[in-house]
């Protein structure tokens, strides 16, 4: 475009040259001159024009550049947008990576937490088995020990039936003797209280006072009042829920003074309860015994000088 516009000029300033030359050459070349003149007019028509073309090529140009810069623009935008979109997907592939090892080593942990379960279940389970079995050989000598002591019961009732059959052939004859009076020393206790020590063959109730005077209600209806009986024998005989009526016999039957004689009692009872074999709770009123004070001796007053 530079190079056009030059070259215009030039030719107009030739023409205008070419047009000086001719008017100071005269009137005959007045006619050459009217031509040169249009030519001239001509010329600077189509140099207006090439301007004005020039023009909208400068005003294109520019727009292009400006498209061009913006166009660099957008794209140095989207390079930096990728460039931080790659930076990100690196930062999620490393974070993947990290969260993957992690869950690898959770995973590792809980197959072992597993494994770990899965052995305790299996030594419980053969504890377990231990344990059944060894409840079992429990129980088996828990029933053979109960049948042993229940047949040690049944002899020990057995010899003692026997004995007291046998004592009934002895000096006291059972048709015609009485049990003496009992209004001596006996006072029959309240026996609507008391607590449940047990269960007898024998005994509906038991009372100890503080008088140290042991009372027994056979299940007959008899009684027996023994006295002078010290609390540890009272304490024996209720010490074990199932051996009240076997400690009564160890320990206070013919070992005390009794009214009636409890070999009498006894007897009738045996008899009544071959006939009547019951068993029932037995309740007890167990006093602690008064201990007698100790007077302090007299000192003997000093003697008169």
């Amino acid at each position: 475009m530079k190079i056009m516009s030059i070259v215009s000029w030039v030719l107009v300033a030739v023409l205008a040259v070419g047009v000086g030359v001719m008017a100071f050459m005269g009137q005959k070349n007045a006619g050459r001159a009217a031509e040169l003149e249009e030519t001239l007019s001509t010329v600077q028509a189509d140099f207006e024009a090439s301007q004005q073309e020039l023009s909208g090529a400068k005003d294109a140009l520019a727009a292009a550049e400006n498209s061009l810069s913006t166009a660099q623009a957008d794209s140095a935008a989207q390079a930096q947008k990728a460039q931080e979109q790659t930076a990100r997907v690196e930062t999620l592939a490393k974070d993947l990576a990290a969260k993957e090892e992690k869950l690898a080593s959770v995973t590792a942990e809980m197959e072992e937490a597993v494994k770990q379960a899965q052995e305790a279940k299996a030594a419980i389970e053969a504890q377990k088995a231990e344990w059944v079995e060894a409840k079992e050989d429990l129980e088996a000598q828990l029933a053979s020990a109960q049948a042993e002591l229940a047949a040690t019961q049944a002899a020990a009732e057995a010899e003692y039936a026997d004995v007291a059959a046998d004592a009934e052939g002895g000096a006291l004859d059972e048709e015609g003797a009485e049990a003496p009076g009992e209004d001596a020393w006996v006072e029959y206790p309240d026996e609507t209280g008391g607590r449940i020590v047990g269960q007898s063959r024998m005994f509906s109730f038991i009372s100890y006072g503080e008088d140290q005077k042991l009372f027994f209600r056979l299940l007959d209806g008899q009684t027996l009042t023994y006295e002078d009986v010290p609390a540890t024998v009272v304490d024996e005989i209720i010490a074990k829920e199932d051996r009240v009526d076997m400690r009564y016999r160890f320990h206070v039957q013919n070992k005390f003074k009794s009214l009636p004689p409890d070999n009498i009692v006894i007897r009738k009872y045996l008899k009544w309860h071959r006939k009547n074999p019951v068993k029932t709770d037995v309740r007890a009123v167990i006093a602690e015994p008064v201990e007698e004070a100790v007077e302090p001796e007299a000192t003997e007053a000093p003697a008169e000088e």
